[in-house]
């Protein structure tokens, strides 16, 4: 039965202990194995003889580093006689889920840390650091890092530094069952770039309609200006017109015409005029007219 488990490459090992800690079978021979530890594990599943997720390990001779799923082994009494401990491979399933992002993105990544004492154990490799599951330590007093603020309480989005000193936004969250959190990180130059490039895009938007305004209300002025230019010419156009009407029925008029001011001073009189008083229209606009 264990070597059709272990046919999968979803588990690295298969251990059967005893009630004492003592190992009764291990797929892979592993003499590191230590009888506390088991026993730990089993006074763990006396409790409730339900089976237990455990936690992130790593293997000491492989440097692997696995998930353990404690099992119960019980006798017809309901007694608990030995314990089966599953070490899940997480390169199977876990670490490439946690791995994928939804777009493509030159720094975002997403990591499982949990608290370890005074500092913050990373679980999983990082992105841009190599062999970091477990390898790579922060002190949980480091508040700016994202990882050290959600192991204090803090949940949703926050902005801090990541482990290069480079300035983050993040989703930061307690993963439900586990001491895990998942902290999910992205550059704010990247994560920003978007809303700038769209401000931008906006700027140009509202400076083309603010010209195409200008231009229109360029034309509606030029509009009324040729409005007002050509009515005034129509107007200007009439009164000459008028203008010649009056001229020609002032000098053709076979009475005489005069135009005077209050006090008698010519203004203007028609040819007929000046002939009946023996001047010419030169002479007599100098006059004074005395009626």
């Amino acid at each position: 039965m264990f070597n059709y488990i272990m046919s999968d490459d979803e588990y690295r090992n298969i251990v059967l202990v005893d009630t004492s800690g003592k190992v009764l079978y291990s797929y892979v021979n592993n003499k590191t194995h230590l009888a506390t530890n088991y026993r730990n594990d089993i006074t763990k599943l006396k409790y409730s003889n339900d089976i237990h997720f455990n936690d992130f390990e790593k293997e000491m001779l492989s440097d692997s580093i696995c998930i353990t799923l404690l099992v119960p082994v019980l006798n017809n009494n309901e007694q608990l006689i030995a314990e089966i401990k599953l070490c899940i491979n997480p390169n199977h399933y876990l670490f490439p889920i946690v791995k994928f992002f939804p777009y493509k993105s030159k720094t975002a990544e997403t990591l499982i840390v949990r608290s370890d004492g005074n500092y913050v154990t990373y679980l999983n490799n990082l992105r841009f650091i190599k062999n970091s599951a477990f390898n790579l330590h922060i002190p949980i007093k480091n508040k700016t890092i994202p990882s050290a603020m959600t192991v204090l309480g803090k949940e949703g989005i926050v902005e801090g530094t990541d482990y290069f000193n480079n300035k983050v936004v993040a989703y930061v969250n307690s993963i439900k069952g586990t001491s895990w959190y998942l902290v999910s990180k992205i550059n704010i130059d990247e994560a920003y770039a978007p809303i700038n490039n769209r401000l931008w895009e906006i700027i140009v938007v509202i400076t083309i309609i603010i010209f195409c305004f200008c231009l229109l209300s360029f034309y509606l002025w030029k509009r009324q200006q040729y409005q007002f230019y050509k009515i005034n010419h129509q107007s200007v156009m009439a009164l000459l017109r008028s203008e010649k009407r009056y001229k020609a029925i002032f000098e053709g008029a076979y009475d005489g015409i005069v135009y005077y001011f209050p006090n008698g001073k010519i203004i203007e009189c028609n040819e007929n005029f000046a002939k009946i008083h023996g001047y010419t229209i030169k002479e007599i606009v100098v006059l004074i007219y005395v009626i």
